[in-house]
Order: structure tokens, then sequence, then C-alpha cells
């Protein structure tokens, strides 16, 4: 099966990026397999066998009663891996996905990066009343080049990441790519979640964090003043104070309760446009709300 005839494809392209984390190349270059748990194998597997149909699943031994059990799911196609070999797939623990990512289409490099999460992403939140922490983290090797990843960061204007190297007390050794505040959180999970395709379980923990920060705002956004006809609205936001005329960009799809008023009257309005200059990010048709005593 030729490379050529695949890669426009989603599914693929999802599995593929799922390879890059969690899957393995032969040194005879012959056969391919991607491992994980035995919950998300029962997702992946009726993908991976509508592109490989001729693939085989196999049992993984414990090595211990304890730990979760694992499945392979094994590719024996020797045109296909010498493609992947030249992409690098057998370097893949140090090397940046560069070459994959050059011969996908632009507009489905959220696909790769999604199967590329569901391998070795992490996602937590961790909530209270007043403040909401999400931890978003990509592992791999410590010699790992973060090099494409960075650059997606960068071209997603996402504010805050950075690379972590870390050595056990055991010597074990690890680099993790971390997105470091809620709004660099959000921005990558929504563009990766764009994706059809996705680990029911970590999908279930991002509409959850949606779902929670939809709260937070409808608690915390507060009226502050008209400028030049336009209200301008400050959300508090991992305790720093973000205007959504700048930021709206981050909460493009978030469905908030809003409210605010006129300085003049104290007139309630229902909708609330923002035009911003990279997109334009409509904020509207909620509930009017009694204005509060921070409206001046």
């Amino acid at each position: 099966m030729k490379l050529e005839t695949l890669i426009c494809n989603d599914k693929f392209i999802y599995l593929i990026g799922f390879i890059w984390a969690d899957g393995h190349l032969n040194k005879s270059i012959t056969s391919l397999s991607f491992s994980t748990t035995e919950k998300d194998m029962e997702y992946l597997l009726p993908l991976a066998i509508e592109i490989f149909p001729h693939g085989k699943l196999y049992k993984i031994k414990k090595r211990k009663e304890s730990w979760q059990q694992c499945y392979s799911f094994n590719i024996n196609d020797t045109i296909l891996c010498k493609e992947l070999f030249n992409l690098d797939y057998r370097e893949k623990s140090s090397i940046t996905p560069s070459k994959i990512l050059n011969i996908i289409p632009n507009n489905k490099h959220y696909l790769f990066w999604m199967g590329y999460f569901d391998g070795d992403g992490t996602l937590r939140v961790k909530k209270n009343i007043n403040s909401c922490s999400v931890e978003i983290s990509i592992c791999s090797t410590y010699e790992q080049d973060w090099n494409s990843l960075a650059n997606l960061s960068k071209n997603l204007n996402i504010p805050k990441f950075r690379i972590k190297k870390e050595i056990s007390k055991l010597g074990h050794k690890c680099s993790k790519f971390i997105f470091e505040d809620l709004i660099s959180s959000i921005t990558f999970l929504k563009y990766i979640y764009k994706s059809e395709y996705s680990l029911p379980r970590k999908r279930e923990t991002f509409k959850d964090i949606l779902n929670y920060i939809e709260d937070y705002l409808l608690k915390n956004l507060t009226c502050h003043k008209w400028i030049n006809g336009k209200n301008i609205v400050i959300v508090d936001i991992d305790k720093r104070r973000y205007s959504v005329a700048r930021c709206s960009s981050y909460f493009d799809g978030f469905k908030a309760k809003i409210r605010f008023c006129k300085l003049h009257n104290s007139k309630l309005y229902k909708l609330f446009k923002l035009h911003p200059i990279r997109k334009q990010i409509i904020l509207s048709y909620f509930k009017t709300l009694p204005c509060n005593h921070n409206c001046h």
C-alpha cells in the first residue's frame, strides 16, 4: 500500500500521528505496529482495520498483575514501512515530525497532532469554586526535538509554552512540552479537537473543561466601561486580567452568559459582538442577567 494513496485520508493521518507517539517500525522495515490499553484499542481498532484490513491484533502479556491489559496492532506492509522509514519513523523518538508533516495537506495537520496527543499527551483538570487549573503536556524521550510543536504553537499565537527535561531519582529521563496556562491550553485543545477522531476518554475531559470554563466566564465577566461606543469586558482567568477585545479568539465558540450595560443609563443588552483584527468572533444571544455592581 503506497503512502500517496492514503495521505489525504483523515483516519490515516490521525493513525500515523498516533503511531508517531506509540508506534514501532521494526529493524527489517517490514512491519509496523502500535500498542495501547484495551479500552483505547476498542476505539482505535475499527479505524485501523478500515485502513489496514490485513492487520492483526495481539494481546500483550502483562508483566505485573496490577498493570492494565494492553494490545498491539501489527501491520505487515513492506512498501508502506519503507516509505515511513524515509520519513524518520525509525528515529521518531528524537526527531521532529517535519518530513511527514510536509506531505500532509496543511489544513489536515490538526489530525496528525490529534493522533500524537492521544498517544503521548496528558490532559488533566483541577477545579474548585474559585479557580480552574488545566495541565496539558506531551511527554517523550530526553532527546526529543520539539521544533515542529513549538512552530505550531507560535502559528496558533499560543502565548505560553515551555520544554522541560526531567531526570528521576532512579535515573529515568524524559522531556515534556508543556502549555503553561489556561489560555495556551485551550487554544491548543480547540485546534486539535476539530478532529472527528480522538480517544473518547480524552474528548470527554476536553468537554468537561469547556463546560467548566463556560460556567467560570458566567461568574467572572464584569462590565468595565464604554470606549468609542464599544463595551470592553474584563475576564479574570488564572489570576490575570484579560480584555475580551484582545483575547476573544481564545473564547471563539464558548457559550457564556454575558452581563453588561451602557455607561449612561444602565440599559441591559442581550447581544455583544466583537470584531477583532484576526477574525470575527461573536459572543451572542444569551439570556440577559441582572446588572451587577461592577458596572460603572
